[in-house]
Formats: C-alpha cells, structure tokens, sequence
C-alpha cells in the first residue's frame, strides 16, 4: 500500500511540473489557449550620448525612469538601482502594459541620485511643474555635483491585448548634465594667500533636464593642497557642476584672502572654455555638447610698473589664450 501511495504522490508531482511547464510554454510557442496570464512589458536599453571621458563604471549606478501620460501626467516610476556594471545597452525590464498608448519617457540616471531633489515627482504631477534641483540648496553650495544624465523619448506602445508573452523595446540615449573644471592658476606674488569665487546660475532643471530660471549661488570648490606652482603662488581648484550653458555667465574672481584685493577676474565660459576670437591660438576642438571635463591652467604675469597684467591661458592641453588686462 505504501508504495501505491509513493507512486500516485510521484504521478501527481509530475503531472504538476508537466501543467505548469505547459502554460509556460503556451506563452511562448504558438500554442494558443489561455494566454491572458503571460507577461507583457517594456524593455528599456540605456547607453550614453558623447560619452568621451566617460568612465562607465563609475558614472551611473542608478535610474530613475518615470512614465508620462500623453496629457503629460506622471502616471509611473521604474527604478533600477544598485547597479553593479552600467554598460552599453544596459537594460531595465518592467511590467508597463499599456497597449496602443502615446507615453513620454524621462529617465534620470546618475552615480548619486539622492543628492537631487525628486521630491515633486509624484503619481498625477504635470511634467511642466516637476523640477529637479541639487538638494540642500543655498547661497553657497559645495561644488560636488554627482554625475547625472538624463534623456526623454515619446513612444506609442505596440502591445496587443493580451495575445502572448510581448515586451516592447524602448532606446534611452543618456545626455550628461554635469561637469568638472580642473583649474589651476599660477603667477601670484610672494606673500599673497590667493582664493576663488565662481558664481552660477543654473541648479534647477525641469523634469526633461530642461534648465530652469535660478537666482546666483556661489560654488565651493575641492581646493588642492598645493600652493606652488612653476610661476610663483599657485591656486588649484576642482568644481563638479551641472551642466555649463552657453546662454548664462559664469564670473570667476581670483582674489587675496589676507586683502580681499581681486587680483583676476574672468567669465568662464566667455573668456576661456567658448572663446575663439583674435587672441586664441588655434580651433577650439571641443563642444560643452562631447566635453565635460576641462582641465584650464591660466598664468598671470604683472606688467613694469602693474600697468597691466599678461594672461597666457591653456583649454584642455591645447587650446592656447593670450591676452593682457589693464590693472589702470
């Protein structure tokens, strides 16, 4: 008797694992019964746009992909973070089944996405009332901004009403939002304690990344700890930012900390990373667009008797800027 009861138990697991391989497969041959059980979804694939520089590996540890309805109303958000090796076509696979419908796709992606504000993202918001900011805002704010990317695509979906297993496939681009200047400037006089002030504008985006209107911050930068250069005093600074935009100013003033005197004042951009007017040596080879990390060595050279100061700047190893400044 036991053993009759050992093989009916046997048949009967069997018979199970046989129906549950069954349906499963139904959902994927073409053998047509009950298929309103099998999944359906998108498959978003991530990469990024220009990524010269870029180290992959260190760049996007996280994603944020929020769905809009073709009203532009939030109606979902896909997360997929910690990620170990973001890569080329690295893919986020959800259960988003909305078959025939018009969606935008805006997808935040970064190394630390908790040092933005997604607070206004919220199921029902509009897109045009979202914004995305660096978090802990003030008048002065630490220039550490974490790299940060994000894309927007509008897609209809092909899903059909429930015919089988079917994932759409949705092609993300990322788009860098952030930036590094390395910036060391050397020629300063014996006995002076040189520091820096750059100014900005630009830490709110809208939820595409779309910059918005901001009052003037301050950034504090990394400074390096040397102060020697092969010019006399030196001043090494590092600011991670977001995205330079060519439409803003970005001054910059080099001044004695013991003195408050300003000893150099420039437009980042203007002056050094855009300029190509008649005291640059050479194409500029390079846009805000491929480039996010740009390394500026400018020395400062006082004139006889400090009636002007002459300027030799460096763009990323080659770009060269020659210039003098009237101190009159």
């Amino acid at each position: 008797m036991s053993g009759m009861k050992a093989t009916f138990r046997f048949i009967s697991i069997l018979a199970g694992a046989l129906l549950a391989t069954g349906l499963l497969s139904s959902c994927h041959d073409q053998i047509f019964e009950d298929l309103s059980e099998c999944p359906q979804g998108v498959v978003f694939t991530f990469d990024i746009l220009h990524p010269d520089g870029i180290e992959y590996s260190t760049a996007v540890k996280e994603i944020r992909l929020f769905a809009f309805d073709k009203d532009g109303k939030l109606i979902g958000e896909y997360t997929d973070k910690p990620i170990d090796s973001f890569g080329p076509n690295h893919s986020l696979t959800t259960d988003l089944y909305k078959p025939g419908q018009e969606l935008t796709f805006i997808a935040w992606g970064g190394a630390n996405l908790d040092a933005y504000d997604f607070s206004g993202f919220t199921p029902g918001t509009s897109m045009a009332e979202m914004t995305v900011a660096l978090a802990k805002q003030a008048d002065k704010i630490k220039a550490e901004a974490a790299p940060l990317f994000v894309s927007q695509k509008k897609v209809t979906l092909t899903q059909e009403e429930r015919v089988g297993t079917r994932y759409d496939r949705v092609h993300i681009d990322f788009i860098q939002l952030t930036n590094r200047i390395d910036l060391v400037v050397e020629g300063f006089a014996e006995g002076v304690k040189p520091a820096i002030r750059f100014v900005a504008q630009n830490s709110h985006y809208a939820a595409d990344g779309a910059l918005r209107p901001d009052t003037p911050f301050e950034y504090l930068p990394k400074l390096a700890e040397t102060a020697d250069g092969k010019h006399g005093g030196a001043l090494h600074a590092v600011f991670d930012i977001l995205k330079l935009d060519p439409t803003l100013d970005y001054p910059v003033e080099i001044y004695d900390e013991a003195t408050g005197e300003v000893l150099y004042s420039f437009d980042l951009l203007k002056d050094y990373i855009l300029y190509n007017g008649p005291f640059a040596q050479g194409d500029r080879g390079y846009t805000l667009d491929r480039n996010h990390h740009f390394d500026i060595w400018i020395l400062l050279d006082r004139g006889p008797k400090d009636t002007y100061m002459a300027i030799q700047a460096r763009i990323l190893k080659w770009n060269l800027v020659f210039r003098n400044e009237s101190l009159s």
